[in-house]
């Protein structure tokens, strides 16, 4: 099961945070450690911090863009993002382990994204994102390190798993998930129907494609529902264009 979920670090500024970050996905019994154009490699400093997750820190995946890491999972949740105006589905670290476990483990490929230490995650970001991990801290001083947030959300997945373990409920869900892939490509075909839909006014087009992504990212599409709305967008693209 842990095997599907991988944590993603998005421009890591301090090679101090990445070796943490890698000895709690260790302490939690994760792996797959992703790193979207780090400030810095890791070095001897992170490796000193890694500790025991030192295997974790050496098999790392390096990668350009998040859309690169996270092409060929089927749900992802973005941490470290303050969207004010226009907020995703949001999930305490303990509800999102939930759905991480029931995802991951009917074999779906899950990431968890840590945005930049200075000022998370952007809209563009967020946009490839179902859900947004919000850890409810004081009011007063919210802010917490990247390494620490990764050991908050590492240990929710833990004893989600253990607790579903005890239920007999590891295996909840065997639907087929389009990927983060299928979906761009279904969100792109969505947009020109609907653009042409809306092409008399076009000042609110962005805001609408924003909410149909929140609509579509929060439904938890299998590929049979992409597929049938793949075919209503182009009935719909047809009719405008007659």
């Amino acid at each position: 099961m842990f095997e599907n979920i991988r944590i993603v670090l998005i421009k890591t500024s301090h090679p101090g945070n990445i070796g943490s970050a890698a000895r709690a996905m260790k302490n939690m019994g994760l792996s797959r450690l992703y790193l979207v154009t780090p400030e810095c490699l890791p070095d001897g400093h992170s490796r000193a911090l890694a500790a025991g997750g030192k295997d974790v820190l050496e098999q790392f995946t390096l990668v350009q863009t998040l859309q690169e890491a996270i092409e060929d999972c089927h749900i992802v949740f973005g941490s470290g993002s303050d969207l004010r105006i226009q907020p995703w589905p949001i999930v305490t670290p303990k509800e999102a382990a939930k759905i991480v476990v029931t995802e991951a483990s009917a074999a779906k490929q899950v990431a968890i994204v840590f945005g930049r230490e200075s000022n998370g995650m952007d809209n563009e970001e967020m946009n490839l994102c179902h859900y947004q991990i919000r850890i409810p801290g004081n009011p007063e001083y919210s802010s917490l390190n990247l390494a620490q947030a990764v050991q908050v959300m590492t240990y929710e997945t833990r004893m989600a798993y253990l607790a579903a373990q005890g239920e007999g409920k590891v295996q909840l869900k065997n639907n087929v998930a389009p990927t983060v892939v299928e979906l761009e490509y279904f969100y792109r075909h969505m947009e020109s129907a609907v653009g042409a839909l809306l092409e008399d006014d076009s000042r609110q087009l962005g805001t609408v494609f924003k909410r149909l992504r929140r609509i579509f990212n929060h439904a938890n599409l299998d590929k049979k529902d992409t597929r049938i709305l793949h075919g209503l967008f182009q009935k719909i693209g047809y009719l405008v264009n007659k």
